[in-house]
Formats: structure tokens, C-alpha cells, sequence
């Protein structure tokens, strides 16, 4: 089982604790045994609980002596767990590590609209890759941490060892402000289980999930899931369309960046847009002329998506743009109309 952060800590806090008790039961008895004041009291515990060796304050009656006897040896072995305890923290690198989970749960609780992902096997692994691509934040869970050591984290990508099955896991993920969650385990049930837990903590959250089985994909679809993925039917597709269709599936490696030419195809909210206007049109953009790309479609809010619209077609906040093009023809088309505030 992978331990969270508090538990990690739980041993020492343990430790700590009956530390402190110890003192407050040694003082308490001395008090009201020898009569001794809070501060006598007190130093006699903490001598004492030291075996320091210093003399008693005053001479001990006989029940004091045999209180002292056992409040001797009790401390003994409560030291020596105290020690051992502190021993593995500073010299076995466990302080090392719940130092570098702190740090790490600190940057996640500051992403916002960031992707989760639940596992980091062959799915997981190239969902990852390409999200490091695109420079998309994530949070990774992974529960195996051999099979996440060479991650590499970053402000932008992290890493939380832990089962995403757990509650406790997706709140350290900060599934409440992440914008969308992509579980990529080979199991269905967890992935199912997952999806229903994601679902009830952020209802918003965007989840894909894939299936392993055909049957599996109503139940994910009925536990919260919005796209149901299955790897396994889409690389056979894939395969089949190559033979049959060759040049479109070479037009679609271009559009994923695959190719050398690294096409991009870009969304992009007309409202993000700073000269827009109720009268904009798509010929106003001047897109193709300006940074050679296309629009391609366009969805509108009423009529869903358009494809291939006209130039005079007339552009509202609510228009998302389906842009092709370069990653420079793209990002110069964006800058253009940035600099016309």
C-alpha cells in the first residue's frame, strides 16, 4: 500500500507524542507523590527520563522510588524507540523523501485547469509524452514507483506516487480544479471505480478513460466518463486504414506533428480573440493570406460544427475556430491580433 504524506509522518508524530506524554505523567507523579513544584517536577521527569545520573532533589519516599524504578525503565525502551525512529527519518533518507513529497504537493495545490493522469504504462506513457509535447500541465498518478522512475518532473508536469483509486489520491492531484482526467489503467474495473469517484469530487472534470473490453464501455460511460478509448480497436483500425487509405492516414500523421512538416490543428475560442466585433467575419481575419493557414471548420453554438465555412460567414464570442496550419503560422496568427488590444 502507498502511504500518503501524513502517514509517512504518523511514526514520528507517534513518537513525539508518547515523548511528551511520558514528561507529563513523570511530572504529574512527582507532584503528587513527592509533593515537588511544576518546575521541580518537571526537571526531576526530564533527569530522570535521561538517566542522567544528577541527585534528587530531595530524598525520595519509598512509593517515589518504586514510581521512579519503573518510570526508569519504561523510558528506556521509549527512548530507544524515539531514537531508532529519529534514526531511520535523518540517516535512511525517509525525512528526505516526505521533504520532496511536501514540496511536490505544494506545486500541485497551486495548478489550476490542469490534466490528470492515472497510470504510466503503455497508454499512459505516450499520453504523457504527448502532453509534454504540447507543454500541457499534468499531475501523473502512478502507484508502482519502478515504473515512474524515469519520469521527469517539472513545474508544469508532477508526479504523485499513490492509488488513483483512493480518494485521498485524486484530492493530492487536485482533482477539484483540473480540467480534465485521462485514466489509463489495464484494469477496467479500477477504471470504472475511478471514474465514479472522479464524478463525485469535481462533477465538471472532463474524464476519458480507456477499455479493454467491448462490455466495459457502457459501464464507463454509466459511472461519468465523457470519451471511452479502446487502444486496442484503434490500432487494428489504424493498421487496416494504412493498406486502404494511405494518403489520409499520412494527411492525419502530418496534422498530429509525426510528420517532419509538424501540421498543427489548433482550437481557438473567438472570444479569446481582442479584435473581435460583432460584425468580424472570417475574411476580416486574414488568416490565409497573413500566416498561411486555413480554418477548416468552425463550431457555432445553435448549428454545431461547420465545415469549410465561407469567408462571409460572421464570427460571435461563442464561435470556436478549428485552425490548420504551422506551429509559427498558428502562433503568428495569435500575436497578430494580440498587438491590436
Amino acid at each position: 500500500m502507498v502511504k500518503t504524506l501524513h502517514q509517512k509522518l504518523l511514526r514520528l508524530y507517534w513518537a513525539l507524542f508518547l515523548l511528551l506524554l511520558s514528561f507529563i505523567i513523570g511530572t504529574i507523579s512527582f507532584m503528587a507523590i513527592e509533593g515537588y513544584g511544576l518546575l521541580d517536577a518537571l526537571y526531576m521527569c526530564i533527569i530522570t527520563a535521561a538517566t542522567i545520573g544528577y541527585q534528587e532533589i530531595k530524598p525520595l519516599s519509598d512509593a517515589g522510588k518504586i514510581f521512579n524504578i519503573f518510570y526508569i525503565l519504561a523510558n528506556l525502551a521509549l527512548f530507544a524507540y524515539v531514537i531508532s525512529t529519529l534514526t531511520s527519518y535523518l540517516f535512511e533518507g525517509e525525512l528526505k523523501n516526505i521533504f520532496r513529497k511536501y514540496k511536490i504537493q505544494k506545486i500541485i495545490q497551486k495548478m489550476e485547469d490542469h490534466i490528470i493522469v492515472c497510470g504510466y504504462g503503455r497508454n499512459g506513457f505516450n499520453v504523457c509524452q504527448e502532453l509534454n509535447r504540447l507543454d500541457v500541465p499534468y499531475v501523473l498518478i502512478e502507484k508502482n514507483e519502478h515504473h515512474a522512475e524515469h519520469f521527469i518532473p517539472s513545474n508544469n508536469h508532477q508526479i504523485l506516487i499513490g492509488d488513483a483509486t483512493l480518494d485521498e489520491t485524486l484530492k493530492e492531484a487536485n482533482i477539484d480544479k483540473a480540467k480534465a482526467l485521462i485514466i489509463a489503467l489495464p484494469n477496467d474495473a479500477n477504471n470504472v471505480f475511478i471514474t465514479l469517484t472522479a464524478r463525485e469530487l469535481n462533477p465538471k472534470v472532463f474524464i476519458i478513460t480507456r477499455a479493454s473490453e467491448q462490455n466495459s464501455e457502457k459501464k464507463m460511460y454509466r459511472a461519468g466518463a465523457n470519451k471511452v478509448v479502446m487502444p486496442e480497436a484503434l490500432g487494428g483500425i489504424h493498421m487496416a486504414q494504412i493498406v486502404v487509405k494511405p494518403e489520409i492516414i499520412e494527411f492525419l500523421d502530418l496534422i498530429s506533428g509525426l510528420d517532419r512538416m509538424k501540421l498543427k490543428l489548433e482550437e481557438i475560442m473567438f472570444s479569446e480573440l481582442l479584435t473581435h466585433s460583432a460584425t468580424l467575419s472570417i475574411k476580416d481575419l486574414n488568416l490565409k493570406q497573413e500566416n498561411e493557414a486555413s480554418i477548416i471548420a468552425l463550431k457555432d453554438k445553435e448549428k454545431g460544427f461547420i465545415l469549410n465555412p465561407s469567408e462571409g460567414y460572421l464570427l460571435s464570442d461563442d464561435t470556436i475556430l478549428i485552425i490548420l496550419g504551422t506551429e509559427d503560422a498558428i502562433k503568428r496568427f495569435k500575436q497578430r491580433h494580440a498587438r491590436r488590444r
